[in-house]
C-alpha cells in the first residue's frame, strides 16, 4: 500500500488531511484484505496507549468485515467495541449512519440497484444534517460520505453516479468552490487520499466525471511534493488533451490555476504552514507570477485568515508589477487602504471595466470623501464612452472641487461622454462640480 510522506517540517492545525490522516490509514487497512488483522490490533492498540481519541466506526466496520467474510478483522473489531465504552443504548445512531452501512455492505456484495438507490437516498437524509458536519477550517471529514467507501471498495464504475446525483442536489452549481461548498465539503478529503495513495483509478474516475480539484486541495498537496508534481506527470491530459507529454511546471500551473486561484492558493499555503515552510516550497516550484485578482477574492482571503500573523506581504515575491486588482465588490472602496499597506512598493492598477454601473456609491453614503479620493488616485481601467455611468455619477454627485478634478484627470470625463456629464449636473444642480468641468480644458 503505497503512500506519499509530507516533508514539511510542521503539521500545522488547519492542515485538514493531516487531522484525519491515521483514520484514512487506519481504514484502509481494515479494506485491504493484504493487511492481517494483528496489524489492525496493533495499531489500536498504539492509538490507546497514545490517549488518542481516535474512535472508529465500529458498526459500519462489523458490517462491512462481515461481508467480506474477514473472520480474523472482525472479531478484532468486536472485541475493541465492546472494550470502548460505547454502548448501541447510549450511542447516537443516525438515519444516515444507518444509510452509509447499509451502503458499505452493498458496495461490498456488489448489489447495484440497491446501491443506486442508496445513493439516492443516503443524499436526501444526509442534506438535512449537512451543516453539523462542517468544519471551520475545511471538509467534513471523508469516513461521513459515500465515496469514500465508493474508493475503498474499488466499486469506481458509481464514482460518475454519485459525482451526477450530487451535482444534481447542488443544483448543477459545483464547478467553482466559491459557488458550492457542499460538492466540494463531499469529494475534496476523499481525492487528497486517493492521489496520496496513488489510486490512480479512482483519480480518473473523477476526473473523467468533470471534478477538479482546485486551490484548497492543491495548498493541502503542498505538504506533499511528490504528490504535488505527480499530479502533472499523471494526470495532464485532462488539462491538455492536446499533449502526449507532461508540460513543464510553470505552464500547467498556470492553466490548472486561474489567477485568482493562484491567490487562493498562495494564501493558503502561507496560512497552512507559516513562512518559512511556505517559502521554501514557492523555492522549490516554477510557480506562474499572480498578475491579477478580483477584489472579492483578496476580501475573503483576509475575512478568513486563520493565522492572525500572516503578513499578506509575503506574497509580493509572487506577484506581478503592476498587479491588477478587478472591482467587482463594492468593498473595495473600505480596502483600498489595506491594499496600499499590503501590497507596499507594488504598483496597483483597479480594473472596473464593464463593472461601472455596477460600482454605485450610493448605498455607501457614510463613505468619507478621503476614502474615494484615495480610490481616485490609484491607476483605475475604465470603459465609459459616451455615457456618464452610476460610478461616474456617484463621483460627481458630491458635489467635490477634487474628486471632480480627479474625475477628469483620470479620463473618466472626455469630449466623447461631456455632453452626457453636463446634462447630468445641471439637471442635479451640482454647480460645483459643473463650474469644475468649465475650467477643465476641453
Amino acid at each position: 500500500m503505497k503512500r506519499i510522506k509530507p516533508t514539511m517540517q510542521s503539521t500545522p492545525k488547519n492542515l485538514v488531511y493531516a487531522d484525519r490522516a491515521e483514520t484514512d490509514k487506519f481504514l484502509r487497512y481494515a479494506f485491504d484484505k493484504n493487511i492481517k488483522a494483528s496489524r489492525i490490533k496493533n495499531f489500536l492498540d498504539n492509538m490507546r496507549k497514545q490517549d488518542s481519541r481516535f474512535q472508529p466506526d465500529y458498526p459500519l466496520l462489523i458490517e462491512a468485515m462481515t461481508a467480506m467474510d474477514e473472520r480474523e478483522k472482525l472479531r478484532v473489531f468486536i472485541d475493541n467495541y465492546n472494550n470502548s465504552g460505547i454502548y448501541p443504548n447510549s450511542s447516537f445512531i443516525h438515519e444516515r449512519d444507518i444509510y452509509l452501512e447499509t451502503l458499505t455492505v452493498s458496495l461490498i456484495l456488489g448489489k447495484t440497484d440497491v446501491i443506486r438507490q442508496l445513493l439516492s437516498e443516503y443524499l436526501c437524509v444526509d442534506s438535512q444534517f449537512t451543516d453539523i458536519y462542517y468544519w471551520i477550517d475545511g471538509p467534513r471529514p471523508f469516513e461521513l460520505v459515500p465515496l469514500y467507501y465508493i474508493m475503498l471498495t474499488k466499486r469506481y464504475d458509481f464514482v460518475p453516479v454519485y459525482m451526477e446525483l450530487l451535482k444534481k442536489k447542488s443544483g448543477n452549481c459545483w464547478e467553482t468552490e466559491s459557488q458550492n461548498r457542499e460538492i466540494h465539503t463531499d469529494v475534496d478529503l476523499t481525492f487528497i487520499s486517493a492521489l496520496l495513495y496513488d489510486e490512480r483509478e479512482f483519480v480518473n474516475a473523477m476526473l473523467d466525471s468533470g471534478y477538479r480539484p482546485e486551490s484548497y486541495v492543491f495548498a493541502e498537496l503542498a505538504a506533499y511534493p511528490e504528490a504535488f508534481d505527480d499530479y502533472r506527470k499523471n494526470y495532464f491530459s485532462y488539462y491538455f488533451p492536446e499533449r502526449k507529454r507532461p508540460p513543464k511546471q510553470k505552464e500547467f500551473l498556470s492553466r490548472l490555476l486561474t489567477e485568482n486561484e493562484r491567490y487562493k492558493f498562495a494564501c493558503l499555503v502561507y496560512e497552512k504552514f507559516g513562512s518559512e515552510n511556505a517559502d521554501r516550497f514557492f523555492d522549490s516550484i516554477d510557480f506562474p507570477k499572480i498578475t491579477s485578482v478580483d477584489a472579492l477574492t483578496l476580501i475573503n482571503a483576509r475575512m478568513r485568515s486563520v493565522t492572525p500573523d500572516f503578513d499578506e506581504s509575503r506574497l509580493l515575491r509572487l506577484m506581478e508589477d503592476p498587479l491588477r486588482i478587478v472591482l467587482n465588490t463594492l468593498n473595495i472602496f473600505t480596502m483600498v487602504e489595506e491594499n496600499i499597506h499590503a501590497f507596499e512598493g507594488r504598483e496597483i492598477i483597479y480594473d472596473m471595466r464593464g463593472k461601472e454601473d455596477m460600482l454605485d456609491l450610493n448605498f455607501l453614503s457614510g463613505l468619507p470623501n478621503r476614502s474615494l479620493k484615495l480610490l481616485m488616485k490609484q491607476k483605475l481601467l475604465f470603459d465609459i464612452g459616451d455615457r456618464c455611468p452610476a460610478f461616474l455619477r456617484s463621483v460627481l454627485e458630491r458635489n467635490d472641487k477634487v474628486l471632480t478634478a480627479l474625475a477628469v484627470s483620470q479620463g473618466m470625463i472626455t469630449q466623447e461622454n461631456l455632453s452626457a456629464v453636463i446634462d447630468y449636473l445641471s439637471e442635479n444642480h451640482l454647480f460645483i462640480a459643473l463650474n469644475e468641468i468649465h475650467k477643465s480644458c476641453f
